[in-house]
């Protein structure tokens, strides 16, 4: 009988699917539930993990409270070992939430306190005296700082978190490791520089009534250790041995590469004095109190004042290491991106190692009948407007303006079932009703006769363009905008309903492309990954291969399986909508 090692509570689609892709490679399997469970609903078998893939990140405080906890227990009544609530690793949220609401629930429900870290080293993340970072860069001075929904201005963990929980916020300093004093600490964050720090910190997490949390990092790190402690397979006698090719033998032995970052000049080294990151040069773990007063100014050692460090006066010391440089740093700063046994300083193989239970070969897809291969790209986010920018093939916008110009209608009204006969080919058969050229085009405005107020319209254009590309190969549908122009969408619609609109708007072309015969999408976003997996009405996944870290294909349950790539906007590499498809079934 499989045990199920790990039940996660994930607050968004993309989310949920990159924490499975990550434990699944580690050694495992794993699967994702769409949305709130019913009681109707089983774990799969083989499964040691299941991810509730939930859309609570921005949802008001009361719901997604009352959802999270629904999931957690029914993981738990289904013998989760481990609860773990996965928040994103930028730790997008609000001074309302919702990471410390849920953290204090889902605490109660396991009778213990939280202990995470967002920090995710193979994707640039990682936390270094309380202080998230975003591929060396300050969370403050990345580009998550113009997120459309949770604008990331403050990198300081502790304050972030005692602002959404009246409940003792902790914080482990590194190079310490395991939450071993924190007694008076009901939250405790981890620092965390390296998957082997992640690897420390499992260790000794593995066990224990505590709630678990943060990004996909530490939940690959809790996944290596329990496979490192299943038992090996028993051997079998062999007639014959082989040696080991060449290509095997080189790729086993491959040197480490030196980290790109140690010729970069406008990243400081740790023997340089820095003013802007706080140093632990009172080598002390602090508890930080959320009713105490925290300084508006930054720390006086400090000259930035978005980096303020928590001077409350009742803290607590714990036990921690006598450096503040991390070792085999090989010269990089010590909050950057560090070389780690599950990121490459090239770019990561696309096929990652079979595992039991998954998706990991071709011979594993299900059979999917043929058919187009479409983009559907919601994020704003610089990587995926990036990726965009690097596709070769059509890009059709969807004005997020022209969406808004009828709202009494809801965008899913105009795709109407037989779109694909008025208005493009069958992508099985790639017979096209009329020319698309391959550049980029306003779907929501044409000539003049053409230019139909209403989302309706929009829609309808943008699935008939999509279908009149499909024979020539992948297709990108977004409403993708840059900063400046996403706040002036912002301005005058309002960010909610503008963030709504493109979201529905996507979901029903998806939706209208999906009943024309196209099974297999990748979609950009996890907002607009979630319409997405609605509007389709796919409730469960398998999970397959990474094409990146944390970015996974995965396949649907039920009589018309779907291949789906549900990534973060800001995962993944630039040629991502081009190299994806060589991986997928």
């Amino acid at each position: 009988m499989t045990v199920l090692r790990l039940g996660v509570v994930a607050d968004d689609v993309t989310g949920a699917c990159d924490l499975a892709g990550v434990v699944t490679a580690a050694g495992l399997p794993a699967s994702v539930l769409f949305g709130p469970p019913s009681p109707s609903d089983v774990p799969p078998d083989g499964a040691e993990c299941v991810v509730v893939a939930l859309r609570t990140r921005t949802a008001p405080v009361a719901s997604a409270v009352a959802e999270s906890v629904a999931a957690g227990r029914w993981l738990l009544s289904h013998g989760a070992q481990r609860l773990y609530q996965k928040y994103c690793s930028t730790f997008d949220s609000t001074a309302a939430g919702n990471i410390g609401p849920i953290a204090d629930a889902l605490a109660g429900l396991v009778g213990g306190r939280s202990v995470g870290t967002p920090a995710t080293p193979a994707v640039g993340r990682t936390v270094y005296q309380g202080h998230l970072f975003v591929d060396g860069r300050l969370l403050s001075e990345s580009p998550l700082r113009d997120h459309p929904l949770t604008p990331m201005t403050n990198a300081d963990l502790v304050r972030l978190l005692s602002a959404q929980t009246p409940r003792p916020v902790g914080l482990v300093r590194w190079p310490s490791a395991g939450v071993a004093g924190f007694s008076a600490a009901e939250h405790v964050l981890l620092d965390a520089l390296t998957d082997a720090d992640l690897d420390r910190h499992a260790a000794l997490l593995a066990d224990g009534p505590d709630l678990l949390g943060g990004a996909s990092g530490l939940a690959g790190a809790l996944a290596r250790h329990w496979a490192a402690l299943a038992p090996s397979p028993p051997s079998r006698p062999e007639t014959r041995r082989s040696a080991p090719s060449a290509a095997a033998s080189a790729g086993n032995s491959r040197p480490d590469k030196a980290h790109p970052d140690v010729a970069r000049p406008d990243i400081a080294r740790p023997d340089k004095a820095r003013t802007d990151v706080a140093r632990p040069d009172d080598a002390r773990t602090d508890i930080t109190r959320p009713d105490s007063a925290h300084p508006d100014s930054a720390h006086p050692d400090d000259a930035r004042p978005d980096i303020a460090r928590p001077d409350d006066a009742r803290s607590v010391n714990v036990g921690s290491g006598d450096s503040d440089t991390p070792p085999g740093r090989v010269g990089g700063p010590p909050y950057g991106r560090a070389p780690t046994h599950s990121a490459a300083t090239t770019r990561p193989p696309l096929v990652s190692a079979p595992q039991a239970g998954s998706l990991r070969t071709p011979g594993d897809w299900p059979v999917l009948p043929p058919g187009g291969r479409v983009v559907l790209a919601g994020s704003c986010s610089a990587r995926t407007r990036e990726q965009i920018a690097a596709f070769d093939g059509p890009v059709i916008r969807i004005a997020v303006g022209d969406l808004a110009a009828d709202s009494a209608a809801d965008p899913a009204a105009g795709t109407a079932t037989g779109t694909a006969a008025h208005h493009g080919p069958d992508p099985a058969t790639g017979t096209a009703a009329h020319h698309r050229p391959d550049a980029t085009t306003d779907a929501a405005t044409g000539t003049a006769a053409d230019r139909v107020a209403g989302p309706a319209r929009a829609v309808t254009i943008a699935v008939g363009e999509a279908l009149a590309a499909l024979p020539k190969g992948p297709v990108v549908v977004t409403t993708s905008l840059p900063p400046e122009e996403l706040r002036a969408v912002q301005e005058r619609h309002g960010r909610d309903r503008g963030a709504a609109l493109a979201e529905r708007a996507l979901a029903a072309v998806a939706s209208a492309l999906a009943d024309a015969g196209v099974r297999r999408f990748l979609v950009a976003g996890g907002e607009t990954s979630g319409a997405v997996t609605e509007a389709l009405g796919i409730r469960q996944v398998r999970i397959g291969a990474q094409v990146a870290p944390g970015v996974p294909w995965t396949v649907s349950t039920g009589p018309r399986p779907v291949a789906l790539l549900l990534k973060s906007g800001n995962f993944g590499p630039p040629d991502l909508f081009t190299t994806a498809w060589e991986v997928g079934p």
